[in-house]
């Protein structure tokens, strides 16, 4: 009998030994710990899947897709024969693809911070000499304990398999497709986008598995028209390079699927609400005064989940820190004002549009509110719709038969009506404490009239 997992949204996953006893390491135990979307059960109360089942679905998703390419209808083997030495076997280096993609899938979450991206915020910082300038802080991401995560935890799995003697897959391989993806062997650079682009494994399965356990339907799209769809091209340049791409007739799933994760940024991850208590966690983290383990300190880094991190937010409530109290009373920043949901960069011109919060501040003139000066939040939502559906580094691309009946791939912008006319949108949203909110309204509708009478502020 084959061995696997059952889990919403795609039902039994079958799963080698190696990735049964991957699943069973403290490392990825620990996923079961951490909640996927962080606080959104405080507005979504079904909102409680973790890591852990989005890991195996993101393994499933990428292992339909790769077979689905090789579906011998669609002849793509004609794009990877530059790949293969003298000796190798066509099959066996598809072995070698596809389970390379599947260990990756697999681990892809495993450095992630507790309360999933709700933690990211408190990361340490880079070493100032790794900089890219020496002026500009930057900070770890889960990426970076993903990759230290598998070379220094998982390395003796993965090393001792026989994978490494017949395939030379090993922990090295597996990590440098997170840390190091430019000194990747050119062919599973390739397959990357698999795992890491606009239409990747991990967005399929986070969109219908978030739509589930929240009990909306905006994030649902056709999952089996895509992974039927899903094929190789060459890219629409004069050049030999393929790229993973959609057969012309799945290109209004893959429309579907982008609108749908739009609606899913609108609706649910920049919920008004939501983001209020991104906030709060962020200053919680702060407020418990515990420092995240960097990366030489891995093995402190397996206390760190989110039932840490709430245990730690309970005890300093009863101090009286403002964001840890919060959460635990769900006690909020307020949503006062945001500015108009479909407008582009550039117009932020004037006032209100460019919420100017310390103009807004100089109009909360009753001396109670000294101390409501200082608590306003703005949010600037500039992702929105910033999802680079054909000028990112990895654009969707779609194939298509033309003169010379080569499989030429074009950017769906230029393919579809519906997307090629979509601009990124850029929403600035202003909060304060639920009791200053009158306030604030207030200065903010004095702002408002004396823009439209014509006077400056």
């Amino acid at each position: 009998m084959p061995k696997g997992i059952r889990i919403p949204v795609h039902g039994f996953v079958e799963l080698t030994d190696l990735e049964l006893d991957l699943l069973d390491t403290p490392w990825m135990q620990r996923l079961r710990r951490i909640r996927q979307l962080a606080l959104t059960d405080y507005v979504y109360p079904g909102a409680t899947h973790t890591r852990f089942e989005h890991s195996i679905g993101v393994l499933h998703v990428v292992d339909r897709m790769f077979n689905s390419i090789f579906n011998p209808v669609k002849k793509n083997e004609v794009f990877l024969k530059d790949f293969l030495e003298e000796e190798e076997d066509f099959e066996e280096k598809k072995k070698y693809w596809r389970t390379v993609l599947r260990l990756a899938a697999l681990l892809h979450d495993v450095g992630h911070s507790p309360f999933s991206h709700g933690g990211e915020e408190v990361l340490p910082e880079k070493p100032k000499e790794t900089w890219k300038k020496d002026d500009k802080p930057e900070y770890y991401k889960h990426e970076d304990y993903t990759s230290e995560i598998i070379k220094n935890k998982l390395s003796k799995l993965i090393d001792n398999d026989d994978l490494n003697k017949t395939f030379g897959i090993n922990s090295k391989l597996i990590a440098a497709i997170f840390s190091d993806a430019i000194n990747l062997p050119p062919d599973i650079r390739r397959w990357r986008s698999l795992i890491s682009s606009q239409l990747d494994a991990d967005r399929c399965d986070y969109l219908l598995r978030d739509s589930l356990h929240l009990g909306v339907s905006y994030g649902l799209y056709d999952l089996e028209r895509i992974i039927e769809s899903i094929t190789l091209g060459k890219k629409e340049e004069a050049t030999d390079e393929y790229v993973i791409a959609i057969d012309e007739g799945g290109r209004q799933a893959v429309e579907g699927f982008l609108i749908a994760r739009y609606m899913m940024f609108m609706q649910v991850y920049f919920h008004r609400t939501r983001r209020a208590f991104d906030k709060a966690l962020t200053d919680a983290f702060n407020e418990i005064g515990v420092t995240y383990p960097n990366l030489n300190k891995l093995d402190d880094l397996l206390n760190w989940d989110d039932c840490f991190v709430m245990e730690k937010i309970k005890l300093k409530k009863n101090r009286k820190k403002d964001a840890c109290r919060s959460i635990l009373e769900r006690d909020h920043l307020r949503w006062v004002h945001d500015t108009s949901q479909i407008e582009r960069e550039g117009t932020e011109e004037g006032e209100l549009r460019g919420m100017n919060v310390d103009l807004i501040k100089n109009h909360i003139d009753t001396d109670v509110l000294t101390g409501a000066k200082k608590k306003l939040w703005k949010d600037c939502e500039e992702k929105l719709w910033r999802f680079y559906v054909g000028t990112s580094k990895e654009p969707i691309y779609i194939a298509g038969r033309y003169e010379d009946d080569k499989r030429r791939s074009v950017r769906i912008d230029r393919h579809s009506p519906i997307l090629g006319g979509l601009h990124s949108v850029r929403i600035l949203r202003l909060y304060s404490k639920k009791e200053d909110k009158p306030a604030v309204q207030e200065a903010i509708k004095r702002l408002k009239e004396r823009s439209s009478d014509g006077s400056k502020g």
